[in-house]
Parts: structure tokens; C-alpha cells; sequence
């Protein structure tokens, strides 16, 4: 198991939690949680920690996303509806990805794979010409992080931004809603040009060679 359940994924998101990085991003939504708290007064549920953050507001994601009325009369108004959109971002990248092994190994079996097809197709051991693969907000989560594409620095600056009205700065740099996608494409080599990649989030091509959107096969 290369994901969360891997023999160190609890050691290292008990220790994204309880370290400074979880403490500091759970001062950073202390309003969004204050606000949520006192709707659960008088529930068996408090929101704590940053652990404790994610999960919770984690369902308020899924409600939002199936149309549902949020729980305990919290609403949805359009800023506590921004506020917990990027206090789940916010957290589930301190839990999943602020530890360096954490991006390399829950990142590694996806990677690998679809460099193993590209391989494959490279030295004409495969003929597959696509490949699907369906996963969660996390898998999706672990690459974006593995590529740099996502990162607390980016998903803060976004969010300052959406609160004044403003475009986002880093465009990709946003939570995998649902039926987001990855996709990488593979141009072979022809007229005497060298084979090239060309990886895109949600249909948006990323830069990740060199300011391009294009890398070298080699790269």
C-alpha cells in the first residue's frame, strides 16, 4: 500500500496535526471553525483540531456538491461556502502532502504506472493508445502536490484573492472538486521532432518544464 495506509501514513498525519503546520492552519480558519462550532452546540461533535477540520468539513463538500442542504442549519451563504471549500483544501494537503515522503510515496504507484505505459509504448511493447483510471480527490491531490502544481503557499494566495473578488493568481492550484481530471498526453516522435508529454488538469495545460507546457520525453 503506497497511499495514507502505507506503513508511515499515520506516523507522518499524526505528525502534520500535531506540529506547527497543523496548528498554524488551524488558527489560519479559526473564524470558519467558530462559525461551524456554533452550529454544532449542543451536538456530540467539536471541531478541535485540523483533523478534526477536514473531516468535518469534508461532508460539507459532498453535501455542496449533490445540491443537499448543509446540517445543522449551517448556511450556504457564497463566503462560509469559500471559507470551507479552502479549509478542506487547506487541510487536506497539511494531512496528506506537507512531508516530502509523504508526496513521493502516495504519489508513486499512479506515477509509475502511467510512466510504465509510456514506456511501454516508447519501445513498442503496447499498442494501447488510452488508458482510464479512476480514483479519489486524494490520488488526484498526491500528484498535483508531487508536480508542485499544489501547495499551502498557492492555495492561501487563491484564497485571499476569492475573498476580495479577485481572478486567481494560481489557477490550477484549487482542490479536485468532483469529476476533476488528470491527463497526461503522450506525442510520439515525427518529421524528426523528439517525443514530448503534455500533462493537463482539468482540461488546463500545466507548465512544468521550464515555464512550458510541454515536456521532453526525457524530462
Amino acid at each position: 500500500n503506497n497511499g495514507p495506509g502505507s506503513p508511515n501514513g499515520a506516523k507522518w498525519e499524526k505528525e502534520n496535526v500535531d506540529g506547527f503546520g497543523g496548528k498554524e492552519g488551524y488558527a489560519l480558519f479559526k473564524e470558519t471553525v467558530r462559525n461551524l462550532n456554533l452550529h454544532l452546540e449542543g451536538t456530540n461533535y467539536n471541531i478541535t483540531n485540523l483533523k478534526e477540520l477536514k473531516s468535518f468539513t469534508e461532508t460539507m463538500m459532498v453535501n455542496l456538491a449533490d445540491n443537499r442542504t448543509l446540517p445543522y442549519g449551517i448556511s450556504n451563504n457564497k463566503e462560509l461556502v469559500l471559507n470551507i471549500t479552502y479549509a478542506y483544501g487547506y487541510a487536506a494537503y497539511q494531512i496528506w502532502g506537507a512531508q516530502v515522503p509523504q508526496k513521493q510515496v502516495y504519489s508513486f504507484g499512479l506515477i509509475d504506472s502511467i510512466w510504465k505505459q509510456l514506456k511501454a509504448w516508447t519501445y513498442g511493447q503496447s499498442y494501447t493508445k488510452a488508458v482510464m483510471y479512476s480514483a479519489h480527490d486524494s490520488n488526484l491531490y498526491s500528484v498535483l502536490a508531487a508536480l508542485g502544481v499544489l501547495n499551502k503557499e498557492c492555495l492561501l494566495k487563491n484564497w485571499y484573492a476569492e475573498l476580495k473578488g479577485q481572478d486567481l493568481p494560481f489557477p490550477n492550484c484549487t482542490y479536485p472538486f468532483f469529476a476533476s481530471n488528470i491527463i497526461v498526453e503522450f506525442y510520439n516522435s515525427t518529421d524528426n521532432k523528439l517525443p514530448y508529454v503534455k500533462v493537463l488538469y482539468n482540461n488546463e495545460p500545466l507548465r512544468l518544464c521550464r515555464g512550458q507546457d510541454r515536456c521532453t520525453y526525457q524530462e
